[in-house]
């Protein structure tokens, strides 16, 4: 009976010891698995940032490059903005010295009109 237990105990000892290599193995492979995982998605995060770190350059850039556009096109329009104020001003300006200029030929005219018509009454 003592034989049959040690045998017994043996062969637990066996398939114990067996079970704990397999689990062990298992457990070494789900490991590297998961370290293997880690490593992908690590590099999955380091190239999503550097897209990211690039995109955010491309972006300021970008905006640099419109404020700067922006800044411009508001000069300009200020600068023609004055420039027509300045136009408007002088068309006016000629606009009244042609009117100016009407009403002398007319009254030239006229004197004319009434020299000639004293003339034509005094022949």
């Amino acid at each position: 009976e003592v034989s049959e237990l040690r045998d017994a105990s043996e062969s637990a000892k066996v398939d114990a010891d067996r079970q704990a290599y397999d689990l062990k193995v298992q457990a070494g492979m789900e490991i590297e698995w998961a370290s293997e995982r880690v490593l992908r998605e690590e590099a999955e995060i380091a190239a999503y940032e550097h897209g990211r770190g690039e995109l955010q350059t491309r972006l300021r850039r970008d905006d640099l490059y419109l404020r700067r556009e922006i800044k411009e096109a508001e000069e300009t329009s200020c600068q023609e903005a004055v420039e027509a104020r300045l136009w408007e001003q002088e068309l006016r300006r000629q606009c009244q010295h042609v009117a100016l200029e009407r009403c002398e030929f007319k009254r030239r005219l006229e004197e004319t009109r009434l020299l000639a018509a004293d003339e034509a009454c005094g022949r």
